[in-house]
């Protein structure tokens, strides 16, 4: 048995007490083994293997190591090494105003926004939005790209959460022409307003003139062929306008009105019904659905979408 101490000057282990006979028995747990430790022993595997299983990593550390681990330990060390290899996040969104700064040096032609909000005059900047447009995508849309334009949305997975906006445009061929994309915090009106103002902007669109938008295109098909199959509901209060081409049906539920050039006939000869209304027969009527697309009162980004998404035509 060895019985050893750590220097506080130079941090080595000197042994104090050596028993050269011993009878205890083997173990795996060792206090020292800590999150630090493991993640410098790991250091290298995971620049190989960065998605390293817990259970492997437990499995390691008692082939090579000798100690048994739990998992909260290993989740730890690979969190402590993974900010080692890439570094920290923090520091990553600290240099955003070097990246915008540099991306509009090397392309003037191109639209980089970096939107940050400050809570108080004296707070660090917190990031919000940033919109990417490159010059040569931009000019690229506008001469050999249909005027057409797919947008759409997805998360983003990591420590600091968000969503990613993407604008898609189809060329000569019918591939894919990437225009312009953004980050943002959230996806929502506000954001999707903010989104489409840089793009309007960028691609000249004006008004949206002879200009087609699509928008979650699967998602908005569904949608209409499940509401298309639901009849909309008719106002019996009013008479259905006549058709030419189906013969005229008289209403048993009113006498006819007379005719001056017949003679009147008795009140009794005549067959008396009772006042109700004939349901036997119902019409109807299918409508395809229309979706609101009332603009904000609030601000101008209603305006905006409005004009920018087209109408949908009624069959």
């Amino acid at each position: 048995m060895i019985y050893a101490s750590l220097g506080k000057k130079d941090g080595v282990f000197r042994v104090r007490t050596y028993v050269s006979k011993h009878s205890c028995s083997v173990t795996f747990k060792n206090r020292r083994a800590n999150y630090r430790f493991v993640g410098k022993h790991f250091l290298s595997k995971l620049k190989i293997l960065p998605n390293l299983k817990l259970k492997d990593m437990m499995r390691l550390a008692k082939d090579e190591l000798k100690v048994e681990l739990n998992k909260n330990l290993c989740q730890r060390a690979r969190v402590w090494a993974n900010q080692k290899i890439r570094g920290r996040l923090e520091d990553e969104f600290n240099k955003l105003f070097d990246y915008v700064y540099t991306l509009r040096e090397a392309d003037p032609n191109g639209t980089f926004d970096l939107f940050v909000q400050r809570p108080t005059p004296s707070a660090n900047p917190i990031f919000k939005r940033l919109y990417v447009c490159f010059g040569g995508l931009k000019e690229g849309f506008k001469k050999h790209c249909r005027p057409v334009l797919s947008l759409d949305g997805c998360y983003l997975k990591g420590d600091f959460k968000g969503e990613i906006l993407a604008a898609v445009g189809r060329d000569g061929n019918n591939q894919l022409f990437p225009v312009a994309w953004a980050v943002v915090e959230v996806e929502n009106r506000e954001t999707w307003a903010w989104f489409l103002e840089h793009i309007q902007i960028d691609l000249e669109i004006g008004d949206g003139d002879r200009f087609t938008i699509l928008s979650d295109m699967q998602k908005s098909q569904q949608t209409q062929d499940s509401t298309s199959l639901q009849p909309a509901a008719t106002d019996v209060s009013q008479p259905p306008a006549p058709n030419p081409s189906q013969p005229a049906t008289t209403d048993v539920s009113q006498p006819p009105a007379p005719n001056p050039s017949q003679p009147a006939t008795s009140q009794a000869s005549q067959p008396q019904f009772p006042n109700s209304r004939n349901t036997s027969t119902k019409t109807k009527v299918y409508q395809p659905a229309v979706m609101s697309t009332a603009p904000s009162t609030s601000t101008n980004h209603g305006n905006i979408i409005h004009k920018l998404l087209p109408r949908r035509r009624s069959s």
